[in-house]
């Protein structure tokens, strides 16, 4: 399956960089003998390089009286599972060598032989983020329970979501689909669903909203659900672009630039290829025809959030008036609903004065959780931590993913030398974000990392 599905990322115009994708680390290789009856620092090799597993650190150097003569670390892994990258026996007397580091720690490595045994190595600590997904232009993702889920300039791709993009043994199941224009992506226990931003119909562009059962294995057959009223021209409310999306047991909602719309979530299968039996709940949003946040559209059970401008606005899912929730004093970017509360990112003007908030959902006074942030983007909350992404300056690796206590506290760098991160979710154990590549600039990487 993984071979099926790089040969489609192939087709697609996607090339994975074979160099990243090692089996294995080389072993460290042995250190020389010191030289003299007080041998100096004489370490041993080390072991793999990063993104493979990782191979043994080499023994440390013997001499008489050797100084400390450690054994080299174990080689980084980048898979889920680093399996033993175990650091190398220390010399005689000498301090052994530390555990390689990895998702899964490597083993420690053992203290050294002789009179005077050297001490033995610390085990390798947590490793950096695994891979999941890659493509051009990495807008919106979403997980559920097996699978993440990313959309590309070219369209949607599932990877199983505890696995490694750069890991070949990672049992997974992938699915390449080609949807032009693809922006958002909402999930539920059946379906998958798009929103595509501008598809050109005859001489117009639309906004398109697809949907595919998740049963459907290996390629996806999506069907157009709403395509910006395309039948009638005529009609008030058309939408020429579809931004963000999401959806509950009964609708879909996503963001357009005629505002917030509402459709119900059957699927076409057969006679007229889409429908327009859609709801406008809220005309003051505008998504433009530059590429939006898909991340600023959020909800609970009764209501559907969005940003507009410096101002977060909420309307009943079963229609009514709209009401501002929260403003701030510069432009608002991504939102996020959980337990009551609204979290959402605040750009700031300059390169380090951005903000993140929370405010009840139904009106009261808003919350610093962080300021003098560098661009804060996306943002997830869960009821310990606020996580979110600040851009950086999006020419450096200079972004970085942060997260501070839902009940207070400072701000914590969780991953730091991020190249322009954006998109962001959470599940019960893991953080997922999008980033841009700093080896491969043309390509956004969706990372892992254990909250």
């Amino acid at each position: 399956m993984r071979t099926n599905f790089l040969l489609l990322m192939m087709a697609a115009g996607l090339v994975v960089a074979c160099e990243q994708q090692q089996d294995l680390g080389n072993n460290g290789g042995s250190s020389g003998t010191g030289p003299g009856a007080d041998a100096g620092v004489s370490g041993g090799g080390n072991g793999g390089e990063p993104n493979a597993e990782a191979g043994l650190g080499g023994s440390g150097g013997v001499g008489p009286d050797a100084g400390v003569s450690g054994g080299g670390s174990g080689g980084s892994a980048g898979g889920p599972d680093a399996g033993v990258s175990g650091g190398g026996s220390g010399g005689i007397g000498g301090t052994s060598g530390g555990g390689g580091t990895g998702p899964d720690a490597g083993t420690a490595g053992g203290g050294g032989t002789g009179p005077d045994a050297g001490t033995a190595g610390v085990g390798g600590s947590g490793g950096g983020p695994a891979i999941v997904c890659m493509g051009e232009q990495v807008r919106g993702i979403a997980v559920d329970d097996t699978f993440l889920y990313c959309t590309r300039s070219d369209g949607v791709v599932a990877m199983g979501k505890t696995g490694s993009l750069l890991d070949p043994n990672t049992p997974s199941v992938n699915y390449v689909v080609i949807e032009a224009q693809a922006m958002g992506v909402a999930l539920d226990s059946a379906n998958v669903y798009l929103s595509r931003h501008q598809v050109l119909y005859g001489p117009t562009y639309y906004g398109v909203i697809n949907a595919s059962p998740k049963a459907n294995a290996g390629m996806w057959s999506f069907k157009e659900m709403y395509v910006g009223n395309y039948e009638n021209p005529y009609d008030p409310h058309p939408f020429h672009s579809a931004c963000g999306i999401v959806a509950d047991a009964d609708a879909l909602y996503w963001s357009s630039d005629h505002g917030i719309i509402k459709g119900a979530k059957s699927i076409p299968d057969g006679g007229a290829p889409y429908s327009n039996d859609y709801t406008v709940l809220a005309q003051e949003f505008l998504c433009s025809s530059t590429w939006e946040s898909p991340n600023a559209i959020a909800q609970d059970d009764a209501s559907v959030y969005w940003v507009q401008d410096t101002k977060v606005m909420k309307v009943l899912k079963a229609g009514g008036a709209s009401a501002q929730v929260a403003s701030a004093s510069s432009p608002l970017v991504s939102l996020h609903v959980f337990g009551g509360q609204v979290f959402y990112t605040e750009a700031g003007a300059g390169a380090s004065d951005g903000n993140v908030w929370r405010a009840p959902v139904n009106g009261g006074s808003a919350t610093l959780v962080a300021s003098g942030q560098a661009r804060p983007y996306g943002i997830a909350a869960d009821g310990v931590y606020v996580y979110w992404t600040n851009n950086g300056s999006c020419g450096a690796e200079d972004g970085a993913l942060m997260r501070s206590a839902v009940a207070g506290g400072a701000a914590e760098v969780v991953q730091p030398g991020q190249k322009c991160p954006k998109a962001l979710v959470i599940d019960q154990t893991s953080v997922f974000w999008a980033a841009n590549s700093p080896a491969q600039p043309q390509y956004d990487f969706v990372y892992r990392i254990a909250k």
